[in-house]
């Protein structure tokens, strides 16, 4: 298995509340209507037994999205877990959120739950659609 060490910095008011699965949840300022930071601001964190490290799933992304046509806004996207069976990923040219295309993972025989593990965080998204249905890209 493949391990990574990643890093993402908070800010001096994050917080760390513990979950009933055992791990925490790791805020980055979420509540902060005016925290300029873009990308994920809510982690879990959950301790991995096999691998007696953490593992980081993004829970909230943050955006920066138009409220008005002159007026931009941050916003917080919940996000939502995979729903894509085995099966559904298996067709040729498909490639995973590891990097690797689905044919190879199999034939590395790679387990599924490691085909859905990104090796680095996504970044929020540069254009955002508007509640209009068109687009900001700030600058």
């Amino acid at each position: 298995m493949t391990r990574t060490n990643a890093s993402i910095a908070h800010s001096i008011r994050a917080t760390a509340t513990a979950i009933k699965s055992g791990g925490w949840q790791v805020s980055n300022d979420s509540e902060n209507p005016y925290n300029p930071v873009k990308n994920y601001i809510i982690f879990n964190v959950i301790p991995n037994s096999t691998t007696n490290g953490l593992d980081v799933f993004g829970a909230f992304m943050r955006i920066e999205r138009l409220k008005t046509p002159t007026e931009s806004e941050y916003f917080n996207l919940p996000a939502g877990l995979t729903k894509l069976t085995q099966k559904q990923m298996q067709s040729p040219g498909i490639v995973c959120p590891n990097g690797e295309l689905s044919t190879t993972n199999q034939r590395n025989g790679l387990a599924y739950n490691l085909w859905l593990r990104a090796r680095v965080a996504p970044r929020a998204p540069f254009c955002v659609p508007d509640p209009l249905g068109l687009y900001f890209c700030p600058r």
